[in-house]
């Protein structure tokens, strides 16, 4: 057999481990050299002594781990990397296993699954978070990097940060760049973060999510010094040429993150089954019972449980705005908010759309003279025990030209709607309020289009094409969306013909014109209330100053950001900053979000109860039998009661902006006083219950008290022959029983005779 040599490249705890694996198994055929080399000098001109030593001579195995190649390759030699162009192999310490026939370890394995996808790595082979930390020190220490340089990390260059949405951006100081190893004791600082870039004056190195993606933008054609490792989601970086170079390259990373405005579209709707028309409402809107379409795999029940570990580092971001949702909220709102599994008899149904984790889908809305695109981020559907759903779009805006006011305003006008108005706007040449179309992409589907609608009606109505009798008919888009999951049921928007929309728009000029407040009113007012065009849907100026009063949130005013309510939005406008564009929208995208849900959940409930009532109240002039009208008013007024203590909550939370925004939506939506109306419709709906009960009480007891003044004359008279004897005189049973119904008879009637005078 061949001796192997084994030339060791640059020390960090993957390769300390290797070595600690061949000292173990030295002779034999096994020899190794380590020149205690860094990243940087990891070469093979580093030993150009063992090459001359061992190159070319067929009784000896070179292989170089993770070495440069910038001499003459011998004819025995074998590379082992992981990195750049071999970033689908497996890490080196795996490959130096295998050669030797070692088995790896639950410790090897986690320092294998470090070295090649870093903390995730380690997660999905599942390391404990002790673990972690462990194994990401002692890398550290492998490196070279002291605890003095992480002191310095931690207090000097952290605080200095900055981000675009997901992306934190960390520029070193110059008089830290010669700190050894302060790349690696950033990222490990800051984890978990979804997209990280740390720049100095002679390097830029990206890592996270879309890392290949962004690399392949920027250098399609690749580059000197350029190198990656950790697959799709790992890291790249580059040695900097220029002064302006850093700059240039940091400007697209920014412009591939950001986001000029998000969007979040609500579509509340009642939901039915043909099959459950019959039952009682609490039976019928049992979301326990409901059943999801056979071997569909688009959407998932996503559930959330107490102690389950985050494996990746979308899920731990998750876990941490989840977390941020569920400290904001009172805990007795959960269950209205979460699909729990640590909870019975649950109010709603939580699924999410598979597609948006795993591809590019997008958003369309075609409109007379430009067609936006925004990049969906999640579609989620909640189903609850009221008889109503919510579909929700979670989008985000990312081109730059589509960032004006107008095509924000536009993106929000036209890509809410899901029928047409009642303008009959059936043409594209018609169209004012009504998009050409608008579509999903990147969904799976059988059918081409299934996910799009030109709202194209027709006056003769055909089997491809909606009619014009086909009112309050939702958008094909949005159907085919939950008929994926349940085909039979029947959908019925509840609210309007178009979605409610949650919006966040970063905008540093407008967001500087907030301070002359009296000059921004009109851009404000279409902003709020959703308005397309130049001109405001309120030509009325003190009726406009009116509306925008009641509807706008100014506690951060003079710091540059508004917020916005109406009957259908909850708006945001802020400038451009980083904590802007990371806090302020992402809690526009989670706390305010379900804050606005549950309002929309409300209210759509609220009209669900309302359509009951009416439903219920014309079934008592067709239905004669008292129970069959008993029994549906009990169990409305039982998933009435459940409304009222799950769902409809005066406070949610103890946050003060919380609060007034609360209540801010509430006075738009007319919450309280549909709640008293609602209160008055279902009352005299019990009380007439109540008469009709009473009514057949009182009946019951006139039938009670004939019959019983019927027998009343015989009772007395048999009682008062009973107590003589009368047998001497009327021997025989058939006389006394004819005098005794003689004599009742003549009682009966003497009683009756009096009776009447009485009246009289």
């Amino acid at each position: 057999m061949k001796k192997k040599v084994f030339l060791l490249g640059g020390h960090d705890l993957e390769m300390c481990t290797i070595k600690e694996l061949l000292e173990a198994r030295r002779g034999d055929g096994l020899l190794y050299s380590d020149k205690n080399l860094s990243w940087s000098s990891a070469s093979l001109i580093n030993y150009e002594e063992e090459l001359r030593k061992y190159g070319d001579r067929q009784e000896y195995q070179i292989y170089g781990v993770e070495l440069r190649e910038d001499v003459r390759i011998p004819e025995n030699y074998t590379s082992i990397d992981h990195h750049g162009d071999a970033d689908c192999r497996p890490s080196s310490l795996e490959q130096v296993a295998e050669i030797l026939g070692v088995r790896m370890d639950h410790r090897m394995r986690l320092v294998a699954a470090n070295d090649t996808r870093y903390i995730p790595g380690m997660l999905k082979e599942g390391a404990t978070a002790q673990e972690v930390e462990d194994i990401r020190r002692e890398d550290r220490r492998a490196q070279g990097i002291d605890k003095e340089t992480e002191k310095t990390v931690k207090k000097e260059i952290l605080p200095k940060k900055d981000s675009v949405g997901d992306l934190t951006i960390v520029n070193v100081p110059k008089e830290y760049q010669s700190l050894k190893g302060v790349f690696s004791v950033i990222s490990d600082w800051l984890y978990p973060y979804v997209a990280l870039v740390i720049c100095t004056d002679t390097e830029l190195c990206y890592y996270g999510k879309d890392a290949a993606e962004v690399r392949k933008k920027i250098f399609p054609e690749g580059r000197d010094g350029l190198y990656s490792g950790g697959g799709e989601d790992g890291y790249w970086g580059v040695g900097i040429k220029g002064e302006t170079e850093t700059e240039d390259i940091l400007k697209e990373v920014k412009g591939y993150w950001r986001v000029y405005s998000y969007h979040v579209f609500y579509f509340p709707f009642k939901w039915d089954f043909k099959d459950t028309g019959n039952k009682l409402f609490t039976d019928r809107y049992d979301v326990d019972g409901l059943k999801e379409a056979p071997k569909q795999k688009v959407w998932r029940r996503t559930r959330i449980r107490k102690g389950v570990p985050q494996r990746d580092v979308m899920a731990m971001k998750e876990a941490s705005e989840l977390f941020g949702e569920k400290q904001y909220f009172f805990e007795f709102v959960h269950p209205v908010l979460y699909d729990s599994m640590d909870e019975k008899n649950n109010i709603l149904r939580h699924y999410e759309r598979l597609e948006p984790e795993a591809r590019d889908v997008k958003y369309e809305i075609e409109v007379k003279d430009k067609k936006y695109e925004l990049k969906v981020e999640s579609i989620n559907l909640n189903i609850y025990s009221t008889g109503i759903g919510v579909l929700t779009l979670y989008l985000a805006n990312k081109k730059e030209s589509q960032k004006s006011e107008a095509d924000v305003r536009n993106i929000n006008q036209y890509g809410r709607r899901v029928m047409p108005p009642n303008a009959g706007e059936f043409n594209d040449w018609q169209r004012s309020q009504l998009a050409k179309s608008i579509s999903i992409r990147g969904l799976q589907s059988d059918a081409q289009d299934r996910y799009k609608d030109d709202f194209r009606y027709c006056y003769i109505q055909d089997e491809k094409r909606k009619g014009v009798d086909d009112t309050w008919t939702v958008s094909s888009m949005i159907l085919n969306l939950i008929h994926d999951i349940f085909p039979d049921m029947d959908v019925v928007p509840v609210v309007d013909d178009r979605m409610l929309v949650n919006c966040w728009y970063g905008n540093k000029e407008l967001s500087q014109k907030i301070a002359e407040y009296d000059s921004f009113k009109n851009s404000w007012y279409k902003f709020v209330f959703l308005d397309e065009g130049n001109c405001p849907s309120c030509q009325d100026r003190e009726m406009r100053d009116r509306l925008l009063s009641e509807s706008t949130y100014t506690r951060w005013k003079d710091y540059g950001t508004l917020y916005g309510v109406s009957r259908y939005s909850l708006v945001a406008l802020t400038d451009e900053s980083g904590f802007s564009t990371s806090v302020i929208a992402m809690h526009m995208r989670t706390i305010y979000a379900r804050l606005f849900e549950l309002m929309i959940v409300q209210r759509a409930s609220l009209l669900r109860f309302s359509g009951e009532v009416t439903k219920l109240c014309r079934d008592i002039n067709l239905k004669k039998d008292l129970k069959e009208i008993e029994e549906p008013i009990k169990s409305l007024y039982l998933g009435y009661i459940r409304f009222i203590n799950q769902i409809y909550f005066r406070s949610v939370t103890t946050q003060d902006q919380g609060i007034e925004l609360y209540e801010m939506i509430s006075r738009q939506f007319d919450t309280e006083r549909q709640i008293k109306a609602l209160d008055g419709e279902i009352d005299e709906l019990n009380r007439y219950i109540d008469l009709r009960i009473d009514s057949r009480r009182n009946k019951n007891g006139e039938w009670l008290n004939m019959l019983a003044a019927f027998f009343l004359p015989g009772s007395l008279v048999a009682g008062l022959l009973g107590m003589n004897k009368w047998h001497d005189v009327i021997p025989d049973f058939w006389w006394y029983f004819g005098v005794v119904v003689v004599l009742s008879a003549g009682l009966g009637c003497l009683i009756s005779h009096l009776m009447k005078q009485k009246n009289k």
